[in-house]
């Protein structure tokens, strides 16, 4: 097996509660059917950050989105340094209280829509009155793919933006190396990419799958269509995380009877898919398995084109992504395929709430809506964080992040409207094993499973 070097494996892949959480998801298409939301930019006049710029989004009334006007990063001072005298906690002031969203918008990769839907959902909530009493205003940054400008801009927030807490985010780069600084300042981070590192820090609460139950589930979803020769092409990250999402696939197709007849990890700047494809045919695989991003399912989908490879084809959530729908070129080279999903599957037959979300996006962005898998994380994150903090501020309790984390640290088989129920402990956070399968049939996605969920994962992989 060959692999490739760098970047990650892009796996992890209802609104806010105002009774405490069917109101909201009920109201969001009546609020934007009014024409206004407020913090959000009308349709084809998107404000999202550029390269390195921040953004405070939706201020104390929710109105408005501007920069912030400053992007300096200043170097990390001691913890110390972030002991606040008595009264509110960082981050609250005035009954606002800010919140740290960083996503990757340029650099090769983009995942503008995680901006969209967390700069709308809490636009949203503070249009219908807030949490607790309180409103939101995230401060919104774009990493570059860069990592270490990544963690600068988390100390930014939190030292300079001063945010309660991080939420929504879609930085894979950036979520490889921060949990240190994370850890370190004691900030918790509601909705995250899901990268190895996250799921055993006590501070951040993804709600992606992890690597094993990617491998596994997919794997077995294979078996059951019929592979007598599977075969995995992902995008290459660490190699303990490799090991994971190959063990999960090695185990799930052996309680089919079945083995891989290939795999083979790729560089996420591959420019060309035709040695894969080459070797794919060689190896005679008969259902391939794909965890890619959008670029790159564009770049294989040319080669399989090319060559005349049509396999049973399963792929990620961003094999589902608007931009493959949009070019006539590849749009029906979709047919027929399969994508697996974490979250519910943004499908022609999703449940309301997520049918809602998508009208959201819509309404309040236009043509220049990017609804995929990134922008139905960050919103699952938001809309987390946002009961999280009702929940702790119950009954007129003083908000604090150790009372936000010991909330979230109580769920068990919490719904979230998104993703099967989680549950996360103090400790590590594995919050459920278990994904969708969605078909496209006809020009249409259509959910065709429900949760498939996966054994526990074992002490360690391989």
């Amino acid at each position: 097996m060959r692999r490739g070097s760098g970047w990650a494996v892009l796996v992890g892949l209802g609104l806010v509660q105002l009774t405490l959480s069917a109101l909201l998801a009920r109201a969001i298409p009546r609020e934007l059917a009014s024409g206004r939301a407020a913090g959000v930019a009308p349709a084809g006049a998107e404000r999202g950050p550029g390269a390195g710029a921040g953004e405070e989004a939706g201020g104390a009334g929710g109105a408005g989105v501007s920069p912030s006007g400053s992007s300096r990063i200043s170097a990390s001072p001691t913890r110390g340094s972030l002991r606040a005298p008595a009264g509110p906690p960082p981050g609250i002031s005035g009954g606002l209280v800010k919140v740290g969203v960083l996503v990757t918008e340029s650099g090769g990769i983009t995942f503008r829509g995680a901006s969209q839907a967390a700069k709308l959902f809490f636009s949203l909530v503070n249009q219908a009155g807030g949490a607790g009493g309180y409103r939101f205003q995230p401060i919104v940054y774009d990493d570059g793919l860069d990592p270490n400008r990544g963690v600068a801009l988390t100390k930014k927030m939190i030292l300079e933006d001063k945010v309660f807490a991080l939420a929504g985010w879609n930085a894979p780069q950036t979520e490889l190396l921060v949990a240190p600084t994370i850890e370190e300042y004691r900030v918790p981070l509601v909705g995250a990419f899901g990268q190895l590192p996250e799921y055993s820090s006590p501070y951040i609460y993804p709600f992606a799958a992890f690597y094993w139950t990617w491998g596994y589930a997919m794997a077995e979803f294979a078996a059951d269509l019929g592979a007598k020769r599977p075969g995995l092409v992902y995008i290459t990250q660490d190699e303990e995380a490799n090991r994971w999402l190959e063990e999960g696939l090695r185990r799930g197709l052996a309680s089919r009877g079945k083995s891989p007849a290939y795999i083979r990890s790729v560089d996420v700047t591959t420019p060309d898919y035709t040695a894969v494809v080459l070797e794919l045919q060689a190896n005679q695989v008969d259902v391939l398995l794909s965890i890619l991003e959008q670029t790159n399912y564009a770049r294989l989908l040319q080669a399989m084109k090319r060559y005349g490879y049509t396999p049973i084809h399963v792929g990620s959530p961003f094999l589902m992504h608007p931009s493959l729908e949009r070019d006539p070129s590849l749009a029906p080279l979709l047919e027929g395929s399969y994508s697996a999903w974490d979250h519910e599957p943004l499908s022609s037959n999703a449940p309301p709430q997520v049918a809602e979300f998508m009208d959201a996006m819509r309404r309040a962005y236009g043509s220049s809506a990017e609804i995929d898998w990134s922008a139905e994380v960050a919103w699952t994150g938001a809309k987390m964080f946002t009961e999280a903090f009702r929940e702790m501020t119950q009954g007129g309790r003083p908000p604090s992040r150790e009372a936000l984390i010991a909330v979230l640290d109580s769920w068990t088989s919490k719904p979230t409207g998104f993703t099967p129920p989680v549950t996360f402990r103090p400790g590590a956070h594995d919050p459920h094993r278990c994904l969708k399968f969605a078909l496209r049939k006809g020009g249409v996605w259509e959910t065709v499973t429900p949760w498939r969920c996966t054994p526990p994962r074992p002490a360690s992989a391989g």
